[in-house]
């Protein structure tokens, strides 16, 4: 039997404290800005945000961003989080990870202390996906937005906060342009958030439960399992490379067919997809593996995936086989690859 391949981690977002109390410096100049004000200096917020939706057209137990978080019992129930709309972020020359022509955002988390004792500050993880597919936004940073060492580990002491004081962090999300004014959802902790992308009016977040299949062999573009969480795998693309060799790379996607936050859905596992190709169907050395971690309920994660094959393997059949985050049960696609 063939070894997996580590885990893929759930895409991390850059965080910056800001110590004290609440932060305004760079809040004041978005909200008063408008379509006739001068742009905004790098490394600072540029507009005013995108409309908000309305919290009804939300799953059960989710927010829309600007409103406080549910208390889920990760901080000991010691803080509130209050969430920030997205709000567009002027990079500077020293941002970094932000792909070529990619807009950004940032999010700001104001945490407060409720109690009457001097608490630790709680970092939580944050991660980000965008549109209706659930693609994985990118963490960038710049002046302003940093990672903060102690939430990976490296550091050992936290900064520590008094009794009914607050600190914000700085959240960097960058997504395509063409995604602006899509939905982007957010996990901060344990708990779920979710919002437009600025840049364009809002789009409404349309999400309706897959029609699924109860075939036990499925083509690609096909949605899996009738009875099960389904997840689909696109049809492959390739594209030649050196040395005889050609890459394919195909979307995975799931999806969370619950209507309400569920603590078991928040981490769902790994799928592992094994690879055959050929009339004679060859494995190959290695099988990719897809760490699935707070998907939203009634929302999509899609990853993408890539490997190498021989050129002489296109065209011809590929099958492959993953085995689900969700419980485990084998999903089996097969199809024809071309170039």
């Amino acid at each position: 039997m063939r070894s997996p391949l580590p885990a893929v981690s759930a895409t991390a977002i850059g965080l910056i404290l800001l110590s004290g109390c609440s932060d305004t410096s760079d809040t004041t100049n978005a909200d008063a800005a408008s379509q006739e004000a001068p742009p905004a200096p790098a490394g600072s917020e540029a507009t005013s945000p995108a409309p908000r939706e309305t919290a009804a057209e939300l799953p059960a137990g989710m927010v829309e961003l600007g409103d406080s978080l549910p208390d889920d019992g990760e901080t000991g129930g010691s803080w509130e989080i209050e969430t920030s709309p997205l709000k567009p972020w002027k990079t500077t020359p020293k941002a970094r990870e932000v792909p070529d022509g990619w807009k950004t955002a940032v999010l700001t988390l104001t945490l407060t202390n409720t109690s009457s004792e001097i608490k630790p500050l709680p970092t939580p993880t944050v991660t980000a996906r965008y549109g209706p597919e659930g693609r994985e936004a990118a963490q960038f940073t710049d002046t302003g937005l940093t990672d903060l060492d102690y939430r990976l580990g490296e550091e050992s002491d936290p900064k520590n906060i008094g009794p009914h004081k607050t600190a914000n962090m700085r959240v960097g999300i960058a997504v395509p342009s063409k995604a602006a004014g899509q939905s982007v959802t957010l996990s901060i902790g344990d708990s779920f958030a979710e919002g437009p992308f600025p840049g364009q009016p809002a789009q409404p977040q349309i999400q309706t439960r897959p029609k699924a299949s109860a075939k036990d062999l499925m083509k690609f573009d096909s949605w899996s399992s009738a009875d099960r969480q389904p997840l689909r795998l696109a049809q492959p693309v390739v594209t030649p490379t050196q040395a005889g060799k050609v890459e394919v790379s195909l979307d995975v996607t799931f999806f969370n067919t619950e209507e309400a936050v569920n603590p078991v859905t928040r981490e769902l596992g790994e799928a592992i997809l094994r690879i055959s190709y050929g009339d004679d169907l060859k494995e190959t050395p290695d099988d990719p593996s897809i760490r699935l971690q707070n998907l939203a309920p009634s929302r999509a994660a899609t990853k993408t995936i890539t490997f190498k094959l021989p050129k002489a393997a296109v065209p011809g059949p590929l099958i492959i086989e993953v085995d689900s985050p969700f419980d485990g049960h084998v999903v089996t696609y097969e199809g024809e690859m071309s170039s």
